[in-house]
């Protein structure tokens, strides 16, 4: 069972989104953002939850997470399809366990 958390903080999440080059797409809530390589991500937020459309390597995902974690403390990362939920600590043994490089992500994360 996964913890029960407080708000998250989609609002200030939603202006790093703008910040790095999303864009509104259709609804406020709906932030799209473009990757190399013709990668993307729509996220959909508010406060109570960040979803993703994923169609982009694994790396910007946990970017993302990184920064998200960076605001708040509070947040994991559920995968709904195997209904798994993942904190921190967890969710970078999964990313790892997959070949997903991390040291580089984790520098770049904090530049943001």
């Amino acid at each position: 069972m996964p913890p029960i958390i407080g708000k998250l903080p989609w609002h200030r999440f939603r202006e790093w989104l703008i910040q790095i080059g999303g864009r509104q797409n259709g609804r406020e809530n709906c932030i799209w953002v473009d990757y190399p390589n013709e990668q993307s991500i729509c996220f959909t937020g508010n406060d109570q939850s960040v979803s993703l459309d994923v169609h982009a390597d694994w790396v910007h995902v946990y970017r993302a997470f990184k920064k998200l974690l960076s605001i708040s403390s509070d947040v994991g990362v559920g995968d709904p399809q195997d209904g798994l939920f993942y904190d921190a600590a967890s969710f970078e043994a999964f990313l790892r366990a997959n070949g997903v490089k991390l040291e580089s992500s984790e520098q770049d994360a904090r530049s943001f």
